[in-house]
């Protein structure tokens, strides 16, 4: 059966009160606010009860509080550190905005620094680096992200795309992650949606694969591939 993504799926979840081991996934809870980093080195934020914004790009807004410092104890400030540089935050403030160098990270650091909480990453050589930007919607090109799939079919999308699902060849597997398991649902043919997330290269039964992370008209999140370079119809398409 078509679209399937091959890999290894991460399963240890490791819960850190600083200096957690990279390669697996981190986790540091503040209450209201939770920074996670993937097993593939991703950052994401999430507010408990809220959303979860899984985006590589742009201006993150958490979360809207009229008594963050309370919520948050004592932290102050949070600190992103980037090979050097720092991004910091007040969490003070009635509006917690997130705004960084997003992309795929490496050697983790994650402490509390007196009030301020200290989260220290550097690229992933290896991965895709997104570049940052003032805008969460606006259009990121993969191909100045330093994204390389050699030899596979795409990327043809950016982040807030529309995309659908060619006739012709049946339905599209949607996947939790970017591997081959678990499934949680199909996107049937003319059916589509957005693309939240990505690109991320991972090798398929037929060869590497570009995949996207994907929010469906039919109510499903995960990520998708576009398909094979010989594939007679792509598995997804830009939506113009």
């Amino acid at each position: 059966m078509r679209r399937y993504l091959l890999g290894a799926l991460l399963s240890i979840t490791l819960l850190v009160a600083c200096s957690p081991s990279s390669g697996a996934f981190v986790e540091y809870s503040l209450g209201v606010l939770s920074i996670t980093i993937d097993s593939y080195g991703q950052i994401n934020f999430a507010v408990s009860g809220e959303f979860t914004l899984p985006f590589l790009v742009g201006t993150f807004r958490v979360g809207v509080y009229q008594n963050v410092a309370q919520e948050l104890g004592l932290l102050n400030t949070l600190t992103i550190r980037i090979n050097g540089e720092d991004h910091i935050y007040d969490l003070n403030g009635q509006d917690l905005d997130i705004k960084f160098h997003s992309g795929y990270y490496k050697e983790i650091s994650i402490q509390s620094d007196g009030r301020n909480l200290l989260l220290i990453v550097e690229p992933l050589n290896s991965g895709p680096i997104t570049t940052d930007n003032s805008n969460v919607n606006a259009n990121l090109s993969p191909s100045l992200s330093g994204f390389s799939c050699p030899g596979a079919y795409g990327p043809h999308f950016y982040i807030g795309d529309r995309f659908y699902v060619p006739p012709g060849d049946g339905s599209t597997s949607v996947w939790e992650e970017p591997n081959n398991v678990p499934r949680v649902g199909y996107i049937p043919e003319h059916g589509g949606g957005i693309i939240t997330g990505g690109p991320v290269c991972k090798r398929g039964q037929e060869g590497l694969l570009v995949t996207w992370m994907v929010s469906t008209d039919n109510g499903l999140e995960g990520w998708v591939a576009e398909g094979y370079p010989h594939s007679p119809i792509p598995w997804i398409s830009p939506l113009n």
